[in-house]
């Protein structure tokens, strides 16, 4: 009976101090609206950050989804020690027949697609269609492997034969944006264009790159054009590419382990040598980016959070000035009976109100600031949305900016002698 009466006690104590804290809240509610300004901004800007990395990683994974994370891709490298470190280019570089038996003895790999094209002048080659040119397109030879490790297939016409590639022919595949930009209308497959000064024949038209269009923007390499890779292939010019796909992705790194263990006993590594090649997984660079986006993500919370202390600095200011204005109000309430606690217990759900008020009205402006963001130009931001735990941080942040800046002022009242208070002018 003592323990109920007890809590009851305490219930409707907290219970009082929080309606006077809003009745006074309410009598000053203009001063109130500017005293958490500062508290509204800071959980606006916390809450908005938190959506904008939020959309903007979803648009990022997303599109390394579209890549594969299956995927692996292998390059010379010129190591920093060791005899090959200032090895030429022709003695790192890789040729088609070093890559032949490689998927019988990496069982982890599915398959492997090769495309090559000229080492200089990364790739660039002019196309033209009568009086339309394109100066800056992408011409590569590829194998019969890069529909599927590419995640690209032809959507109209026909892929490369292997006629075609045997026969080294004067045949072409085109992306979408090849037949806009030389005006080859919605139907361009039987059509001549001119590679440099051959003649090609379109034979289908390809689906464009799945590059990560957020972090590089509207690329290039969007004005693809494909040529059969004994076409395009020339010992001596061409940077010769690969990409492996493995099995699935749970075994994407026992591939690059048997990937790295193959390529040194073809090249005849010596244990304890550096590799003069870089097998680079796509997980690799999703993990580094999901590393990164968490770090961002901190970083920008600890800068926001920045104004809601000042926030909160302004509160504890304007809640000093109130203890001074009520002191009198103080002082009769004691006189008649109220305790210390029931004073501090006042003031301090007063502010913590007042953070949280601020907190509810940074919401509601973070959630417009979003919908702007998503409306502007240029920005990946569209898909940018409020996660519930950056709600709940948000408001976690108000509470304690309140109980921290607000400790103060309550303290002050609470110790005021009844007496002196009475007194008070």
């Amino acid at each position: 009976m003592t323990l109920s009466r007890c809590v009851s006690s305490s219930l409707n104590l907290f219970w009082q101090s929080f309606v006077l804290g809003m009745l006074e809240i309410w009598e000053n509610r203009m001063r109130a609206l500017l005293t958490v300004t500062g508290v509204v901004i800071g959980t606006a800007s916390v809450i908005a950050v938190i959506a904008g990395l939020t959309g903007l990683k979803t648009k990022i994974m997303r599109d390394f989804e579209k890549l594969g994370t299956n995927k692996l891709r292998v390059e010379p490298y010129r190591p920093a020690r060791g005899p090959m470190r200032n090895a030429s280019y022709d003695l790192l570089r890789f040729y088609p027949e070093s890559f032949d038996g490689i998927t019988e003895h990496c069982p982890s790999l599915e398959r492997h697609s090769l495309w090559c094209g000229p080492r200089t002048n990364r790739f660039r080659k002019t196309v033209r269609f009568r009086d339309n040119v394109i100066g800056n397109a992408n011409v590569e030879g590829i194998d019969a492997n890069f529909y599927a490790a590419q995640n690209r297939w032809v959507t109209q016409g026909r892929p490369f034969s292997f006629l075609d590639d045997t026969k080294s022919g004067h045949v072409c595949l085109i992306t979408g944006d090849v037949a806009e930009r030389l005006h080859l209308g919605r139907h361009p497959v039987g059509m001549d264009i001119l590679i440099e000064d051959r003649t090609f024949r379109v034979i289908g038209v390809v689906a464009p790159s799945p590059h990560l269009e957020v972090l590089s923007g509207p690329s290039d390499r969007d004005s693809e054009v494909f040529v059969p890779f004994s076409t395009a292939y020339d010992r001596e010019k061409c940077w010769l590419g690969v990409q492996l796909t493995a099995k699935s992705t749970h075994v994407a790194s026992d591939a690059r382990a048997e990937v790295a263990s193959f390529f040194r006993r073809a090249r005849r590594i010596p244990p304890g040598d550096p590799d003069t090649f870089k097998v680079s997984p796509v997980q690799a660079q999703v993990d580094v980016f999901e590393r990164a986006s968490k770090l961002a993500t901190a970083v920008t919370i600890c800068i926001a959070a920045i104004s809601l202390f000042v926030g909160g600095i302004g509160v504890m200011n304007v809640m000093l000035v109130a203890v001074t204005e009520r002191t009198r109000e103080i002082g009769l309430r004691k006189a008649v009976g109220a305790s210390r606690s029931a004073i501090l217990l006042q003031f301090l759900l007063e502010t913590i109100a007042l953070c949280l008020s601020g907190g509810i009205l940074g919401l509601i402006l973070a959630r417009a600031l979003i919908a702007a963001m998503a409306h502007l130009p240029g920005l990946p931001l569209d898909e940018s949305s409020i996660p519930l735990w950056a709600v709940g941080l948000a408001f976690a942040l108000s509470a304690v900016v309140g109980l921290l800046f607000g400790a103060a002022p309550a303290v002050a009242a609470s110790k005021l002698d009844p007496a002196e208070a009475l007194r008070h002018e």
